[in-house]
């Protein structure tokens, strides 16, 4: 009898592991040696290179970094991740999803990149993302089409759309995008994971290629609200509170969010807060502010913010390449027009300053929102339509249309979550997002976690 219960015991410890949680793997590798559990994971990887998730990825350089941990303690003690092609790693180059500028990048780690691997991590590989992180398909000219296996035929969101389908795979349990406009949470969203923007300040974003200065944020992707914590304790800048919250109160916005909102994401929405309501949560009615210049306001903010900061990064992290030659290496047409405009003096100090007005006042109308009805999180559908197909035309009118509920959580600073909430008719995904007050980060992620366990799973 207890040579078939240890028998049991070998057979459970040595089967191939999927990279579904954080917490899985820090299980396995107290029983198991990392590199006995990186040969299925790398397997994996190596299984779905037609699906151009990743950019970089060497299976000796993945080995060496396991092959150097040996301090189980770490919180990220061996778990393998990816990120995002415009977050400077010394491991592999950085392309921003642009090949003529990986030659070029410097091989050093982002702040990022740095604090996950002093924290055990292993960058399994670097994720394709829409050129220039410059769009919400990631259908990249360069490193090809991001797919979802499960999803064929359509784009996967974007521009962190590799981050995303590397977790939806399995690939890995975590991954490292960035958000602008809503650049981890689109993708999220239309492939069905989670993906987490912060408040802009909570992480650096040092060594990653920026958009703008005001927007950008690291992202943080994942198969649940409880990876997204561990990793968020691991990045956040300032130490991480805890939230003792028990009860959440929700705000339901009655405007905005739900304009030409496909009918099978508004009936899954309803059904679940129908479930929500019917345990005797509260959740509230509100207007928001007027959005209807928010994709005007960010546009131009980063046209200012790009030409100004681009040819400092690109002097510091890219030396030899001239910035001259950034438009003629873009091979999309849509997004060699915005880089092109970045490089043109086109926003005049006057207005920026305007801008920046226009953008202080929406973010305090949010904040007062907050505070006059106690809410925990605003929640909406993330997108209001689910993906489109591969071939579709790149236009504003496409952005303006997958970032019409993304666009307020970045221009109010807020912190933002989009969850999982379902698959339509003909299997494609889309989720619902909680945004959060700013700085609050530790407790819309406990509201999230809450929502997430109690009516997603």
């Amino acid at each position: 009898m207890g040579k078939i219960i240890l028998t049991a015991i070998i057979l459970v410890l040595s089967a191939p592991v999927s990279a579904t949680s954080i917490d899985q793997w820090l299980q396995k590798s107290q029983n198991i040696p990392l590199v006995e559990l990186y040969k299925p994971t790398l397997d994996q990887v190596e299984s779905l290179q037609d699906h151009h998730i990743l950019i970089s990825y060497d299976r000796a350089k993945v080995m060496q970094q396991v092959k150097a941990l040996n301090d189980k303690s770490l919180p990220l003690f061996g778990v393998p991740l990816v990120i995002k092609d415009n977050i400077l790693t010394q491991i592999y180059p950085t392309s921003n999803g642009v090949k003529a500028l990986q030659p070029y990048s410097s091989r050093v780690n982002a702040i990022v990149a740095e604090q996950l691997l002093t924290n055990g991590a292993v960058i399994v590989g670097k994720s394709n993302l829409h050129e220039f992180a410059g769009g919400i398909t990631s259908v990249n000219s360069d490193f090809g089409a991001v797919t979802d296996p499960s999803q064929q035929g359509y784009f996967v969101g974007g521009s962190s759309g590799g981050s995303a389908v590397a977790v939806k795979t399995q690939m890995v349990p975590v991954a490292i995008g960035s958000d602008t406009a809503g650049s981890v949470r689109i993708p999220a969203s239309l492939v069905g994971v989670v993906g987490f923007r912060p408040t802009t300040s909570r992480y650096s974003t040092e060594g990653m290629f920026p958009l703008s200065t005001t927007f950008d944020a690291v992202g943080i992707m994942s198969n649940s609200v409880k990876d997204v914590q561990i990793v968020d304790s691991v990045l956040a800048t300032t130490p991480v509170k805890k939230c003792s919250k028990k009860q959440f109160n929700l705000a339901i916005p009655k405007n905005h969010y739900f304009d030409s909102i496909d009918s099978e994401i508004r009936e899954r929405y309803i059904e679940v807060m129908q479930k929500v309501y019917q345990d005797g949560h509260q959740l509230l009615e509100i207007n928001v502010p007027n959005l209807a210049h928010q994709f005007k306001i960010l546009s131009a903010m980063t046209q200012y913010e790009a030409h100004e900061e681009h040819p400092r990064f690109i002097h510091t992290y890219f030396k030899g390449f001239k910035l001259q030659q950034l438009s003629q290496s873009i091979s999309s047409e849509h997004v060699r027009t915005l880089v092109t405009s970045f490089q043109k003096d086109i926003i005049k100090p006057n207005h920026y300053r305007q801008l920046k007005r226009q953008h202080y006042d929406i973010k305090q109308q949010f904040k007062k929102i907050f505070e006059r009805y106690q809410i925990d999180a605003l929640i909406y559908p993330t997108t209001i339509k689910t993906a489109n197909k591969l071939e579709t035309e790149h236009t504003d009118g496409l952005v303006k249309q997958f970032t019409a509920n993304t666009l307020p959580a970045a221009i109010a600073d807020m912190p933002s979550i989009s969850l999982p909430l379902g698959i339509n008719s003909v299997n494609l995904a889309f989720g619902i997002s909680l945004d959060g007050q700013t700085g609050q980060d530790e407790c819309l992620l406990a509201t999230a976690n809450w929502f997430f366990e109690s009516y997603l799973q």
